[in-house]
């Protein structure tokens, strides 16, 4: 079992909160391998900071590890961090750090004594950060896998009310999630984001296929150029 981190450092260069977790917190083990991720939530996004410590709660159970909250190691008492950790061979760390105005800072860290060759680390982080964003499926929900340009590819999942979708677009190691408006007036389907970590507010102009199930159309972002997507909708 690989324990958990000791504790995380926090430091402020240039007005930028960036968290570390020192070498030394870790097991002194050959083959450790680690996988990150941080973004800033928005207002908008409504993860505020008392939404982000149940989501970590939450997520890191769901993930198959303990959840244990601890006050922020720099002692404010807006910084809270959790440790998680199971009889497996991953452990994990996440931070929330609310920086006013309804917007808050979301770290996650992913430690596994299997390596890097096993890809465990990274999965481990995907699946708690997947479980705290809320990209489940819910039963009677409606889900569209999309493939876009240059690799990236990304599972939208409508809310239970609304046409309201939240959407992680992911491409190897960079992981962007959005939330989008929008729906489909018989095949023809209109989507705008609403929020997205990258800051672009792209369109998505798309078309049902004959089966009913598969999806083609277009990508269009401010400043950049369009390209073609396509997809399959998946009702659960």
């Amino acid at each position: 079992m690989l324990q958990y981190f000791a504790r995380a450092s926090t430091l402020v260069f240039a007005g930028t909160l960036v968290f570390f977790v020192a070498a030394s917190t870790l097991p002194a083990r050959a083959g450790t391998a680690m996988s990150w991720w941080q973004f800033i939530t928005r207002a908008d996004q409504r993860i505020t900071f008392s939404v982000c410590n149940e989501r970590a709660q939450r997520a890191l159970t769901a993930t198959g590890l303990s959840a244990e909250r601890h006050a922020g190691s720099d002692g404010s008492p807006s910084h809270t961090e959790w440790f998680g950790s199971s009889d497996g061979p991953s452990s994990a760390w996440v931070s929330c750090y609310d920086m006013g105005g309804g917007k808050t800072m979301v770290v996650f860290l992913v430690a596994s004594s299997t390596g890097n060759g096993s890809g465990e680390a990274y999965q481990v982080r995907k699946r708690l950060q997947d479980s705290f964003l809320g990209v489940a499926a819910a039963a009677g929900s409606t889900t569209i896998n999309m493939q876009g340009a240059g690799g990236w590819s990304s599972t939208w999942i409508r809310r239970a009310t609304g046409n309201v979708w939240d959407a992680v677009w992911r491409n190897g190691g960079d992981i962007r999630p959005t939330i989008m408006q929008g729906g489909f007036n018989g095949t023809a389907g209109y989507f705008k984001r609403t929020y997205s970590s990258d800051g672009f507010l792209c369109e998505y102009r798309l078309t049902i296929g004959p089966d009913g199930r598969s999806i083609s159309g277009t990508q269009s972002c401010p400043g950049q150029p369009g390209f073609n997507v396509s997809g399959t909708i998946v009702r659960n």
